[in-house]
């Protein structure tokens, strides 16, 4: 009995260990602040690397202030996620306390260009709070107006904020 409680307790720690190994390989937190919106897709893997997935999706439309409707649509979009829940946060939930986790998200719009990166930062599988958002206008069609949202807009802020994750 003794010796099967040990192989548990050795195989959890190895499986968490794994997990936590993995997940820490992630960008850094200046390499996030150098990507900006309207870069491609090749830029941006140069300088995160390549992505963990790459998720390709059809037209969709999304709320936007360009017009009276409130929405626009896009006929294609990409995403890329740069970081990943750890697989052993289901164990953490049953522990006193949770992995607090960030998660990397690059959207690309249908011209192939970034239209926005997204950092959130999560406490077991709940969401805590936006970290990091740099975007592309969605009214403006030439991928040149850019929107800093929350500490985005001072970047000594959001360096220092990402810094704490990455």
């Amino acid at each position: 009995m003794r010796g099967s409680l040990l192989i548990i307790a050795t195989g959890l720690s190895l499986l968490i260990a794994w997990d936590w190994n993995v997940f820490r390989r992630k960008p850094t937190a200046e390499k996030i602040m150098a990507v900006q919106p309207g870069m491609t897709m090749d830029e941006v893997r140069s300088l995160l690397g390549e992505p963990r997935e790459e998720h390709k999706r059809g037209s969709s439309q999304f709320f936007c202030p360009c017009n009276p409707e409130k929405t626009c649509a896009a006929t294609s979009s990409t995403m890329f996620t740069y970081t990943r829940k750890p697989s052993s946060r289901g164990l953490s939930m049953a522990l006193p306390f949770n992995i607090s986790y960030p998660m990397l998200w690059v959207h690309f719009n249908e011209r192939g260009k970034l239209k926005e990166v997204f950092v959130k930062e999560y406490v077991g599988i709940e969401p805590r709070r936006v970290l990091h958002t740099v975007r592309l206008s969605p009214c403006d069609p030439t991928d040149q107006t850019i929107e800093r949202v929350g500490w985005a807009a001072e970047p000594a802020i959001a360096l220092e904020q990402l810094k704490k994750h990455f």
